[in-house]
């Protein structure tokens, strides 16, 4: 059984099968490492840093993936970043009158280009489309088609007969009714899809996660506390790179999530006892990914 699942060794917490080795700590105790050294560096270097590696990241994507839709956002989204990494060398070798401005004006093209131009094509894409998911990631459909079912009255969580389940003749259509694995605050981003009036874009799920994104991550860095070096940092993490652009674009529905615990984080760190509750708890209602930390929320205030 060892050589099947291989050999723990509880000394250096490495698990190892077949020659090959996974050591989570030290990857951990790396990217902690390396965002010590980004918060030391001075602003323009750590911008040209994180963009460089973003368009790596980017043009990797490209290459490498084999979602269609990602390569899409990396082919899009790579000369932005790359842009944007030359721009910020031109800051470090000469440093412009207004420092600050220089890097917000960089941040919000590279916003505007990764994120949002990328973004408003695949929901246009996506509202000419019949239901695919070439467009947007499942997701993306799931929670359109219970947000339907909630506002006609229905149940969000139906009881399915998997005998009874049709097969699609395509891969690319979903059976988006055949489950909703979320919390049912998470229905109401598809309200917007189901109702009459409301142009198709418009209804798009991924337009409720930007903005609550921008909301929540924006307050985050105003009320963070004085003692943190770099709020463009934690701003860029949460809307700008990669670990945001590409599933805010894509249709992930972690971000807004994340962005809510960390505005209820925040203002838990200030005292604001029923804002960080009300935060935390509309965080909680979406995703069981807030639970954790709604719990330990809750011990920090008994």
């Amino acid at each position: 059984m060892s050589k099947l699942i291989g050999d723990f060794d509880q000394t250096n917490f490495k698990l190892t099968h077949k020659g090959y080795t996974a050591v989570p700590y030290q990857i951990k105790n790396w990217l902690i490492g390396t965002w010590r050294k980004l918060m030391q560096l001075p602003p323009e270097t750590a911008d040209m840093s994180l963009y460089f590696g973003s368009s790596i990241f980017a043009f990797l994507t490209y290459e490498i993936s084999n979602i269609a839709l990602y390569r899409w956002w990396g082919e899009m989204a790579a000369i932005p970043y790359l842009l944007a990494s030359v721009a910020s060398l031109r800051s470090v070798v000469r440093p412009p009158r207004r420092p600050r401005g220089t890097r917000i004006v960089i941040a919000s093209l590279v916003f505007l280009t990764a994120v949002l131009v990328p973004l408003l094509a695949q929901i246009l894409a996506q509202a000419g489309s019949l239901g695919t998911i070439a467009h947007a990631q499942p997701e993306v459909l799931v929670i359109e088609a219970a947000g339907s079912r909630l506002l006609s009255g229905q149940a969000l969580y139906p009881v399915i007969h998997t005998a009874r389940l049709t097969v699609p003749s395509t891969s690319s259509v979903p059976l988006t009714n055949a489950f909703f694995p979320y919390l049912p605050g998470m229905a109401l981003f598809g309200i917007g899809s189901a109702l009459i009036h409301t142009p198709k874009a418009l209804g798009d799920p991924r337009v409720g996660f930007v903005l609550i994104t921008l909301v929540a991550s924006g307050l985050a860095v105003v009320w963070r506390p004085k003692t943190q070096r770099s709020p463009m940092l934690a701003f860029q993490a949460m809307a700008i790179l990669p670990t945001a652009a590409l599933p805010l674009v894509t249709g992930g529905d972690d971000i807004p999530v994340v962005a809510l615990m960390a505005l209820g984080i925040v203002l838990l760190a200030r005292q604001r006892w029923c804002w960080s509750g009300i935060v935390l708890g509309i965080a909680a209602i979406l995703k069981f990914t807030a639970w954790p930390l709604v719990i330990i929320a809750a011990i920090a205030l008994a």
